[in-house]
């Protein structure tokens, strides 16, 4: 009977040594501005300095953000119009802990946001996109100040440099900005007023071109300086969640829109699309032409197989068992995934998988938990990853970018 008691206590206090869960707090939000008349909204606050903040909602992904050193965090969303808009938010700390979830409510809609401020409510109407003046095409210089108007007293921001000003009391606005040197520079300016409303945003490209000797007419004097803008013209992107992510591709000529203007950002894409895609994201040198093909429905002559080829010697696709590639086929998430790590030789750990719907002995469960991990894909509103779901061009462009932001 003493040895038995002995086993108890010991058993006992074994137990005592494993440790819980540690609790994450959930995050404090600034006051939401709803109802709104907006194409967008930011939802801003605060949490422990560097935990990872996650949002769903809405029809797409969003991209989390990390807060900074100061514990604040702030994530831009887009609103779908004359909706009600339902967002979570939770934070994970480094160990991939996670707070409670909190459920923000947005309601868009032009009639509400008037009924609103005209109840005494504050301002409830976003600011029109900033107007920028004509800016040049091309361009041999350090940097550029970009001049135009918007809505007096407002900030404005240069999204991917996080750079702002104020709009004078006028609505006029000044903002230098650095070009990168020989390259395609793209920027992207927006307003948000004392309210927290932020508008559309406005997109404008230039070239630098350093190498370029300019050579000008002795004969003639240069009495013109207007130009033109190139403007990003795709006309389906605007406020979509993966608008920065799209951007950013096609600023590094990964991808490309459609000669309509448009992308089609929440269409499907075929293997073939995606291993092309994925290649030149990574720096994979490809071949103009190769002399054979390892899959039967990769023909020597078609602009996929030199892409399909390199892949499958590079040990990053195998094909299917009836030796076809499936170049026509929508590709999966899981499918998707499991190319992405394998081009970047990402190595694939049994990490924690955190979906509900994948299956811990399932082929892809090790590719999608390491991609989870290092923060690469989020799963759906409702906890699930969907690894049979075709994976989008909007959802390409996301996973891609947030790779690379890695390697």
């Amino acid at each position: 009977m003493r040895t038995l008691s002995r086993l108890i206590l010991t058993i006992f206090c074994f137990g005592l040594l494993i440790p819980a869960a540690l609790a994450v707090d959930t995050p404090t939000l600034d006051d939401i501005v709803s109802p709104i008349d907006a194409t967008k909204a930011v939802i801003s606050g605060t949490t422990e300095a560097d935990y990872k903040v996650v949002v769903t909602g809405g029809t797409s992904q969003i991209s989390p953000v990390y807060a900074d050193s100061s514990g604040y965090f702030e994530i831009t969303v887009a609103l779908i119009q004359e909706s009600t808009n339902t967002f979570s938010i939770k934070v994970q700390d480094g160990d991939g802990n996670s707070s409670d979830t909190l459920q923000i409510v947005i309601v868009e809609g032009e009639t509400a946001a008037a009924e609103a401020e005209a109840s005494g409510g504050g301002d409830h109407t976003a600011p029109g996109a900033p107007d920028v003046d004509d800016a040049p095409e091309t361009i041999n210089a350090d940097s550029y100040t970009f001049t135009g108007y918007g809505e007096a007293d407002t900030t404005l921001t240069e999204t991917y440099s996080d750079i702002s000003v104020t709009v004078d009391s006028d609505g006029y606005f000044e903002i230098t900005l650095d070009l990168e040197q020989d390259a395609n520079n793209t920027f992207k300016f927006v307003l948000q007023d004392d309210a927290n409303n932020i508008s559309a945003s406005t997109k404008v490209e230039i070239e630098e071109a350093s190498d370029e000797e300019e050579t000008i007419n002795e004969n003639e004097t240069d009495t013109n300086d207007e130009t033109d803008t190139t403007v990003v013209v795709l006309s389906d992107i605007s406020g979509h969640w993966a608008e920065d992510y799209i951007i950013e591709l096609i600023t590094a000529g990964v991808v490309e829109g459609y000669d309509d203007g448009t992308f089609l950002p929440d269409s499907p894409i075929n293997r073939a699309e995606f291993t092309k895609i994925v290649l030149g994201a990574l720096g994979y040198e490809i071949p103009d032409s190769i002399s054979e093909s390892s899959f039967s429905d990769a023909p020597l002559d078609t602009w996929y197989t030199p892409y399909t080829q390199t892949a499958y010697d590079e040990g990053i696709v195998e094909g299917y068992d009836n030796g076809t590639f499936g170049a026509a086929n929508y590709i999966n998430r899981a499918e998707a995934v499991k190319i992405l790590l394998g081009a970047a030789g990402t190595d694939v750990t049994d990490s924690l998988l955190d979906f509900p719907d994948i299956d811990e002995e399932a082929w892809y469960a090790s590719y999608v938990a390491t991609a989870y991990s290092m923060g690469i894909i989020s799963g759906y509103d409702n906890g699930n990853f969907g690894p049979g779901d075709n994976m989008t061009r909007a959802q390409v462009c996301k996973v891609i970018v947030e790779l690379l932001a890695q390697i």
